[in-house]
Order: C-alpha cells, then sequence, then structure tokens
C-alpha cells in the first residue's frame, strides 16, 4: 500500500458512510479511524517519518510533533505529513492567534504543497 492508496481508501470509506446516510463522519467508524491511521503508516514507510498536527491542540499540548510509531489514538492528529514544516507551524500558530477561514485555506494549501493529508476521526 502507499499513502495514495491510504487517502483512497479513506475517501471510499466516507463514501461509504455517506452512502448509509451519515452526514460527516459516523461516530466510533472504525473503518474510518483505520484508513486514517493507514495514512501515517505508510507515510512513515515512504518517507522515513511522519510529522502529525493538531488545529486547536490542548493547553500544554504541543501543536506539532514527530510520529513516534505508536498508535494515533481517534482525533490526536488533524494531519500527517513527510517532513517537519517551518511554514506550517507558522500557519498554525496564526489560526490559534486569529482564528479565521483564511488561515484554515493557507493551512490546507500548505499541506497540499508538503504532501500532507487530512485524517478523518468517528
Amino acid at each position: 500500500m502507499s499513502v495514495k492508496d491510504a487517502s483512497d481508501r479513506l475517501g471510499r470509506e466516507l463514501e461509504r458512510a455517506h452512502r448509509q446516510g451519515h452526514i460527516g463522519v459516523p461516530e466510533a467508524d472504525t473503518r474510518i479511524n483505520d484508513a486514517s491511521r493507514d495514512i501515517v503508516s505508510e507515510m512513515a514507510k515512504e518517507s522515513g517519518e511522519v510529522w502529525l498536527a493538531l488545529v486547536n491542540p490542548r493547553s500544554g499540548q504541543e501543536p506539532v510533533w514527530k510520529w513516534d510509531g505508536g498508535t494515533v489514538f481517534n482525533f490526536g492528529a488533524d494531519m500527517a505529513f513527510p517532513r517537519d514544516d517551518e511554514e506550517m507551524r507558522k500557519l498554525l500558530a496564526s489560526f490559534r492567534d486569529a482564528p479565521n477561514v483564511h488561515s484554515i485555506a493557507a493551512i490546507h494549501n500548505r499541506l497540499d504543497a508538503i504532501g500532507g493529508k487530512l485524517l478523518l476521526w468517528g
């Protein structure tokens, strides 16, 4: 499997959930959660490391960190990218300081530019 395959699987699982009548990501959907975990593990295989990030980390929690190979728990990360990226760190900090739709768009654009993927959890 590749990162693309894992990402495609996540898309198929989300489509399946929608066909079943769910709006958004259904709660406790193990297939969607496992597909997000597959993205992380496949990215690590392809790039040698993975960095995870949360858009809204809890107080005292690092917003960006290097994956240690352990389980990524549901809602434990919003995105994964193949290398640390200072620009992404700045964009996430800017969003935390002044949340707005333009900041989210910039985060998504940067994620695409660095080969990252959004993670979905249910």
